[in-house]
């Protein structure tokens, strides 16, 4: 089985580089005094992959938060938080994009379409249509969250809410609609002989050559196929997606919409709960950032994942009163020599194959 292959060492968690990490920058934080961190100074390169990794207590998270913090007010324009001494070289930085395997967080209509921004694109063509055209419909027509084209019975949401005595009540499917969320005048109108809902119902690995000749739509169905999520539909709700699809999809749409270089990315426990197949996958689309110039931090105490950064720092010795310090930072190679917990598991997956090629 392919969980076999990776406990019996055939198959192992590796970072696959598309192009040597070229970091483009630094930024420094001075200072930091919360919980643990007693005046802890740090440096995180730009352009690469940094890992963030220690024992339960450490000051992990604590630092990512001072991280993500005095991000955020540079770009405003304003000091660190009060808890920061001091933070440079956050001038070079077009956005902070805080990733976590939370729920995405969007109005009931959401789904894999309008989260990654490529429904627009289907509703134009939808509406050039011979048939759309004769009747006026414009691309809004086909969003459940216009008037004129939702299912009134359901409210664009395509589903009803049925009432139960004893029980909570329970959300079904719109009989009017067929839980598409349209109405049955714009469900006619077809594009390639399929209908609006027909096309939601389509899995991304099949909507990719469907739409083979529609670049907005094809490259974001290419990155979600190539991250592991070729099964996911079109029209699936953002609120059935599990944690570890939630935070693939965040990045994807992140790395399709930060058009500029220099966003910044900070991902809380990314591998939590992943198999080691999507462990891989997950490190292909965190390598797909770094290479187009953007920053990726995570905090994450995985040995497997933390050999295949750019750069580790590691906070402790201990957890709690015992954390809060720098104990090693560094390549992997580098880290691998440092006679710490993180120097020895990241010495020990280097030898056993693991870590970036």
């Amino acid at each position: 089985s392919l969980t076999g292959a990776y406990l019996r060492g055939e198959k192992a968690v590796r970072r696959e580089r598309t192009s040597p990490c070229r970091p483009w920058g630094v930024v420094r934080l001075r200072g930091v005094r919360r919980w643990n961190l007693d005046g802890l100074d740090v440096e995180i390169p730009l352009g690469a992959f940094t890992v963030i990794t220690g024992r339960s207590g450490a000051g992990k998270s604590t630092l990512a938060e001072a991280l993500v913090e005095s991000a955020r007010a540079a770009l405003a324009g304003a000091p660190p938080p009060p808890w920061v001494e001091a933070a440079e070289g956050f001038e070079g930085l077009s956005a902070v994009v805080p990733v976590d395997p939370s729920p995405l967080k969007r109005s009931a209509r959401s789904n894999v379409s309008t989260y990654l921004g490529f429904a627009p694109a289907i509703r134009s063509l939808f509406a050039a249509s011979p048939e759309a055209r004769m009747r006026g419909y414009s691309p809004s027509r086909f969003s459940p969250n216009s008037r004129e084209g939702r299912c009134e019975s359901c409210r664009g949401t395509g589903v009803v809410r049925l009432e139960m005595v004893f029980l909570p009540d329970a959300l079904v499917p719109c009989e009017d609609c067929g839980g598409a969320g349209l109405n049955r005048e714009v469900l006619e109108i077809r594009y390639r002989g399929l209908n609006y809902a027909q096309v939601m119902e389509m899995e991304v690995a099949e909507a990719e050559s469907f739409f083979a000749n529609v670049r907005k739509v094809r490259v974001p169905l290419r990155l979600l196929r190539e991250i592991g999520l070729g099964y996911l539909k079109l029209g699936q709700p953002s609120s059935t997606f599990s944690g570890g699809e939630a935070q693939r999809v965040k990045l994807a749409a992140g790395l399709l919409m930060s058009r500029r270089r220099g966003a910044l990315f900070v991902l809380d426990e990314p591998t939590m709960g992943l198999h080691f197949e999507d462990v891989n996958r997950l490190l292909v689309l965190l390598d797909k950032l770094v290479a187009v110039g953007h920053t990726v931090v995570a905090v994450e105490h995985d040995p497997w994942f933390a050999a295949c950064a750019d750069y580790i720092i590691e906070l402790g010795p201990g957890g709690g009163k015992d954390g809060g310090k720098l104990t090693a930072c560094g390549p992997p190679e580098r880290v691998a020599r440092a006679d710490t917990v993180t120097g020895r598991e990241v010495a020990a997956v280097l030898e056993r194959g693991g870590g970036p090629r």
